[in-house]
């Protein structure tokens, strides 16, 4: 796999060929509602930069071997669980070892609860976000010998409920909390003329919940969502709210559907405001858009619109910042396209 230049500022650039593969052998057992699932697996990754003459190559190689097994058992009518173990070796590296497990209770046959926890990890890596804002630039290779992965680890709760009314009117209703937790969280730092990435003095965690409704009458089906998310950093002493992440989003859709001859839909989206990493506020946006699509014998005639409201980071500042010998990229936090309109003919040839 080749890796094409970020981007290019005079004799600047960064391109590099990846290789990546992996391979898996795995065991299945079934025994009534009980299922086992165990086996062994091999990933490798291998990314080589091509440079300009007399520059520093870049280089990051991982290889990883992996034992899994894997456990999903029925208790009873109303219970069942599912527990897993995975140990992954990254070789001159670590050992991580991960469970998890999760559980459903059916109450009734309306109302469930759901509950689940495990940890996780990543390899350190100089392919993240911060990086790529500055095209590769300056930015040193991992320090494999004084720089660890991050590892996670997290658990959710959530409750659902659903019923109908009648013939014609039906009600979902989930209820989601979620936390997680990242330790050894890297951070891109300077270093002299140099960037390089360090596992930050502290930890970075994550919580909040997630409500979920849908009505359904008739031949319309309404769907709202909202999302609270509280994600901070705490390095040191000091605790930052975590970036491009809006603590506020609504999202949802109105959807009419006549079978075999109408379908109209509108949705929209909610976002509140972030941070970007330079501390600056961005300003809150809805974006919405819309769908109507008719059938006539084999014909269907659609057309969609996405964006009306044409809301767009460009209308707030601008994609390059100073200085403009050197430009930068600004983070994006909102729709790069504007108002987007489609439409088309679709016409099936047979029943």
């Amino acid at each position: 796999m080749n890796i094409t230049p970020a981007f290019a500022l005079g004799n600047y650039r960064f391109a590099g060929k990846q290789l990546s593969s992996f391979s898996e052998i795995a065991f299945n057992q079934y025994k009534g509602k009980n299922v086992f699932i165990g086996g062994l697996n091999y990933y490798s990754d291998d990314f080589n930069e091509r440079t300009l003459a007399g520059a520093a190559s870049r280089k990051e190689t991982y290889q990883t071997v992996g034992a899994f097994a894997n456990y999903v058992s029925e208790l009873s009518p109303k219970v069942s669980i599912e527990a897993g173990l995975r140990t992954d070796y990254v070789a001159d590296e670590k050992v991580y070892i991960l469970p998890r497990v999760s559980a459903m209770f059916k109450w009734t046959p309306k109302f469930t609860t759901r509950m689940g926890g495990g940890l996780g990890y990543r390899n350190a890596s100089m392919f993240n976000q911060e990086a790529e804002m500055v095209g590769y630039r300056n930015v040193l290779a991992i320090d494999r010998a004084n720089t660890k992965g991050e590892e996670s680890y997290g658990g959710n709760v959530d409750i659902g409920y659903k019923t109908t009314i009648g013939e014609s009117f039906f009600v979902i209703f989930n209820q989601m909390f979620f936390y997680s937790r990242l330790k050894n969280p890297l951070i891109l730092q300077q270093n002299g003329n140099h960037l390089n990435f360090v596992n930050a003095n502290g930890y970075t965690h994550s919580k909040g919940l997630e409500t979920f409704f849908k009505f359904g009458f008739n031949n319309t089906v309404w769907f709202v969502g909202y999302t609270y998310t509280d994600a901070t950093h705490h390095f040191g002493n000091t605790v930052s709210e975590m970036t491009l992440t809006p603590k506020h989003n609504i999202k949802g859709d109105i959807l009419y559907a006549l079978p075999g001859k109408w379908r109209i839909g509108f949705d929209y989206e909610y976002k509140s405001s972030q941070t970007l990493s330079n501390g600056i506020k961005t300003p809150s946006f809805w974006t919405t858009g819309a769908i109507v699509e008719h059938t006539y014998k084999q014909f269907t005639f659609f057309g969609n619109i996405e964006n009306f409201l044409d809301e767009r980071q460009t209308r707030y500042q601008s994609l390059v910042s100073a200085p403009y010998n050197t430009p930068q990229f600004t983070e994006v936090w909102a729709p790069l396209d504007g108002f987007v309109f489609n439409a088309g003919l679709k016409i099936r040839l047979s029943e």
